[in-house]
């Protein structure tokens, strides 16, 4: 899935879109054209070879993919192609290498998105568009090329389509060595990785175990919990304010008291989960699956929402659309999977705490963004506690949890950003 492709892939370097007054909408291979609307009766769709006709508005041709040295844009390596408006029919834009027209390298960089619970592959269903749209395309810094993203969006094992693991002892760790296998069995031998929630965990793992593949991490959740990160925090809160965090970022931790009263409010069903997961009984009865997850949505979008009388579901402000919410549920309800991917919480509920890669440095380009109303972030001071090469770290206007589904805009044009920039370092040494 790229976010950017070429037209006219047929080999010769000639297809593509033209303005020179020579062409249409043509699919035969000899570039009559297609539409007609001037009136020279060449028009019409063409679906027999002849070459008389689709899309013209001049009586001669316009869009073809043919390969008759006319067109648009190609990757075909012989630097004929490119937008042409000069009416030369010699082209301009095109991504063969030889240095002949407009951009000349394509930078292809694959992307992981993953998930959390209660989301699913649903949650990127509009991030996923913005990146693929042309004109998110960012050029690379003295390579006169653009950089495109192939995005891979699989399921947890265990939620959604994707098969639950048959072993008990499956945790985010695991499921890190499962999320690199997939990316080296599609070829990409070097990828970025982008999560929230599990898929934080998920894409932290990743980048602190695999640093040769993973070429940067990108979260909009994220928490230092090394020794050194959890000392400043407390010494943070005892010494004057101002003196180890700027004002800005002493709202995102302090005060302390009311943060932890806050966790322990909203982590009721962690505890649960984590202990006795197969007791939820929510998989029987489509609404109690539908309060469940719902509630959920409520309070990680903004911590106000639960003093609301419907939670801000329906308040015309709240950034969810209810459809995008309901096919969410019906991922889980469809699929039986809520009970599986409630023991992901049992699964891991030790390993956190004895068996993970937290104190061991994060060296891949990191980028963070900070959402206001997300449940975990931190100031950027203690998140380098882990990730040692912050690229960008950006402080939102709005937005929590399910940043993919509250904020695509904003979370797309961050991962955009911040990829861009560590592309054009890469390129630079």
């Amino acid at each position: 899935m790229h976010v950017k492709a070429g037209e006219g892939n047929d080999g010769d370097g000639e297809g593509g879109k033209d303005y020179d007054n020579e062409g249409g909408k043509r699919n035969d291979g000899d570039g009559e054209g297609e539409k007609d609307n001037d009136g020279d009766g060449e028009g019409g769709k063409d679906y027999d070879g002849d070459g008389e006709g689709e899309k013209d508005n001049d009586g001669e041709r316009e869009k073809h993919n043919d390969g008759d040295g006319e067109g648009e844009k190609h990757n075909d390596g012989d630097g004929e192609g490119g937008k042409d408006n000069d009416g030369d029919g010699e082209g301009g834009k095109h991504n063969d290498g030889d240095g002949e027209g407009g951009n000349d390298s394509q930078v292809v960089v694959p992307l992981l998105l993953l998930h959390g619970w209660p989301g699913s592959f649903v949650e990127f269903y509009e991030l996923v568009s913005l990146l693929r749209e042309e004109e998110q395309v960012v050029e690379v810094e003295g390579e006169g090329g653009n950089v495109v993203l192939e995005v891979i969006c699989p399921s947890i094992p265990g939620y959604g389509f994707s098969q639950a693991p048959a072993k008990q002892g499956f945790g985010h760790l695991e499921t890190a060595q499962v999320m690199f296998k997939l990316m080296k069995r599609l070829g990409h031998e070097r990828f970025y990785v982008q999560g929230g929630d599990w898929g934080s965990f998920i894409a932290t793992a990743m980048a602190t175990m695999y640093p040769h593949s993973v070429a940067g991490v990108h979260l909009n959740m994220f928490t230092s919990t090394t020794l050194g990160a959890n000392f400043k925090m407390v010494m943070g809160g005892l010494l004057p304010s101002g003196l180890l965090f700027s004002t800005k970022d002493q709202a995102k931790i302090y005060p302390l008291l009311g943060r932890l009263g806050m966790f322990a409010r909203e982590t009721g069903y962690l505890h649960i989960q984590a202990t006795k997961p197969d007791t939820v009984a929510v998989n029987q009865n489509p609404l109690s699956l539908a309060v469940y997850l719902l509630e959920k949505f409520s309070t990680w979008t903004h911590l106000d929402n639960p003093h609301l009388p419907d939670g801000g579901l329906l308040q015309p402000h709240f950034p969810i659309s209810l459809d995008s919410l309901l096919d969410n549920i019906c991922i889980y309800w469809f699929t039986g999977t809520i009970t599986t991917s409630m023991r992901y919480y049992a699964e891991n509920f030790g390993s956190l705490l004895t068996r993970n890669v937290e104190n061991i440095p994060c060296r891949v380009p990191a980028g963070l963004a900070a959402f206001p109303q997300e449940l975990a972030t931190q100031p950027k001071s203690l998140a380098a506690h882990k990730f040692y090469d912050i690229v960008t770290y950006s402080d939102m206007p709005r937005g929590g949890h399910f940043a993919a589904m509250e904020e695509p805009h904003l979370l797309a044009q961050d991962i955009l950003s911040f990829i861009t920039k560590v592309e054009n370092r890469n390129h630079k040494h």
